[in-house]
């Protein structure tokens, strides 16, 4: 059992009474021994062709996506994306300390996603959305669960992985996040995309 975990959005310009519980949450949740990748989706605020260089999570990125990768639409897609330091990641998320035995990359497209899950890391049975905002980014980003949802129904996956949220990871726009007849509940804090 082998969970990885997306972190969507997680940018230091939110007001931090909001986003800083969030962080410090993935944070704690990433510490975990389910958890053994994690995966940064920081778009750009008017861009999501750029690509943050945070590390360690960009190395790896290059490394899987481009310098290893018999694929060609894989590399010409890491390559098409402006490498950035913009310091634009929370600090909390940029700064996350990983298991020696854990993997942090980037991740900004549903292939690179499939593409760990198949090849790199096949035992990845969980996969958790994570971040801001959860009416918005987690649903409808390129890594969010509508695109994740989608290729799981077309049996994509090598394994076919369960997609969660945690309520303690996200936040909405404003009020509540409110989980519609899209979602099962797993227990008092996750719930199941079934889209």
């Amino acid at each position: 059992m082998s969970s990885l975990v997306i972190i969507i959005d997680m940018w230091n310009t939110h007001l931090p009474e909001q986003s800083n519980p969030v962080a410090k949450s993935i944070v704690n949740f990433c510490k975990s021994e389910e958890v053994s990748a994690v995966a940064l989706a920081t778009y750009g605020t008017k861009c999501e062709d750029e690509v943050q260089t945070d590390q360690p999570f960009f190395q790896n990125s290059q490394l899987f996506f481009c310098d290893e990768t018999q694929s060609d639409t894989l590399r010409r897609q890491w390559n098409a994306f402006s490498k950035v330091q913009t310091g634009l990641t929370h600090k909390t998320i940029a700064n996350m300390p990983l298991r020696g035995n854990q993997v942090g990359f980037v991740a900004l497209t549903a292939l690179q996603i499939l593409y760990y899950c198949n090849y790199i890391n096949p035992s990845i049975d969980k996969i958790y959305v994570t971040g801001l905002h959860f009416d918005m980014c987690l649903r409808d980003r390129k890594v969010g669960l509508v695109e994740l949802n989608a290729l799981k129904n077309a049996q994509m996956f090598q394994s076919t992985p369960t997609i969660l949220v945690r309520t303690d990871c996200t936040l909405p726009v404003t009020g509540t996040c409110v989980f519609d007849d899209k979602y099962q509940q797993v227990n008092s804090i996750t719930y199941k995309y079934i889209g």
